[in-house]
């Protein structure tokens, strides 16, 4: 999904963890140390009790400019099991804030958890 201000929203994989890593960096600087650490990372998204994250990124110019992950998770609700996703670790370049990027990767995340 293109947009006007020239990035584009799409599944994100293990390919991407560089990058990620780099805009976590740029977002929260010197906080949270650990959670830079590759092996961290491959835990958090890959390695989860009930399945891999769902991970998508905005992309613009070859760079990660935006991040958002579904988890899935089983719930319960009325005594049942369910399954179902929370988002985290949203991140938004600091240059690329308020162009709607958290809203469109919304939306595809959206898009994506229906199919």
């Amino acid at each position: 999904m293109k947009d006007s201000f020239g990035w584009s929203v799409r599944d994100g994989n293990e390919k991407d963890m560089e990058r990620i890593l780099s805009l976590r960096e740029i977002v929260f600087g010197e906080t949270e140390k650990d959670r830079k650490d590759p092996r961290f990372w491959k835990w958090q998204f890959m390695d989860g009790p009930d399945g891999k994250a769902f991970i998508y990124v905005v992309e613009k110019e070859g760079r990660v400019i935006g991040h958002l992950a579904d988890h899935p998770r089983q719930f319960s609700t009325e005594g049942k099991l369910v399954s179902g996703v929370f988002h985290l670790e949203l991140m938004v370049h600091p240059e690329d804030w308020r162009k709607g990027i958290f809203y469109e990767m919304e939306k595809y995340s959206i898009q994506r958890m229906k199919k």
